[in-house]
């Protein structure tokens, strides 16, 4: 039992400051690395396709405001 109680001093002064020391290295390096490229390049796509659906959705408003002026003010729709 003293044997664990002189291992004490040692765990605090070494190996938790170390064990900080490397954790957050680690955690400032992943986070700067950023994501990975084929997920940005998968990301990028799918925003161009979400533009595309922006455009046909205005573009379809556009239509049903000029054939249906008052399609918007119907209720449950």
């Amino acid at each position: 039992m003293k044997q664990l109680y002189e291992l004490i001093p040692f765990i605090v002064v070494f190996i938790i400051p170390l064990w900080l020391i490397l954790h957050y290295r680690a955690a400032s390096r992943r986070a700067t690395e950023g994501i990975p490229e084929e997920a940005q390049q998968r990301l990028d796509a799918l925003e161009a396709e979400a533009a595309n659906y922006r455009k046909r959705i205005e573009s379809l408003e556009a239509i049903l405001d000029d054939q249906h002026p008052k399609w918007r003010s119907r209720d449950g729709y």
